[in-house]
């Protein structure tokens, strides 16, 4: 069972008319007396194909038995993810339930969580400003104290401190 669809093959319009030899021919024969198939064209189509596929392989340095090794391994690893699958499915349901009882759709949802981001974005401009503020008043109180603490030790007036960080016009 494979979990990738493939496309329908398309036959050739074109007719070929080939002379087999006599055991390939025999065997053919048995498969359609078998019921493995409808007709000789049907026989030669599906042998054709797989020899095609074999050629292929070889060209490519793969083997028929790696292409059933790859089979198997597509087998399990759907088989392993079936389950997840349906569990994925019955989430998804779930959740398109409570949207729908909510009166909510994805277009309501991305509309506010864009509403959100940008408000996001415009209080982290806020806190950032907020921020800068908060350091440029630290270094104004600490140049500001410290100041005051040179002006006690050399016993100068606080003017005169002061009167060095005016601009001169």
């Amino acid at each position: 069972m494979s979990i990738f669809k493939r496309k329908p093959r398309i036959r050739s319009g074109v007719s070929r008319s080939a002379k087999l030899y006599q055991s390939d021919d025999d065997y053919i024969q048995s498969a359609i007396a078998a019921g493995r198939y409808k007709s000789i064209s049907d026989a030669l189509c599906e042998y054709v194909r797989i020899g095609v596929r074999v050629e292929r392989n070889t060209d490519l340095g793969k083997d028929e038995t790696m292409y059933a090794v790859v089979k198997k391994q597509e087998m399990v690893v759907h088989e392993g993810t079936k389950h997840l699958v349906e569990k994925l499915s019955s989430v998804d349901d779930h959740i398109r339930e409570e949207m729908a009882r909510h009166n909510l759709s994805f277009i309501d949802l991305s509309e506010r969580l864009a509403r959100l981001e940008r408000q996001i974005a415009y209080h982290t401009k806020i806190a950032t400003r907020l921020l800068e503020i908060s350091i440029i008043c630290y270094g104004i109180l600490r140049h500001y104290v410290l100041g005051l603490f040179v002006v006690r030790l050399s016993k100068t007036p606080f003017e005169a401190y002061a009167a060095g960080f005016k601009k001169k016009a």
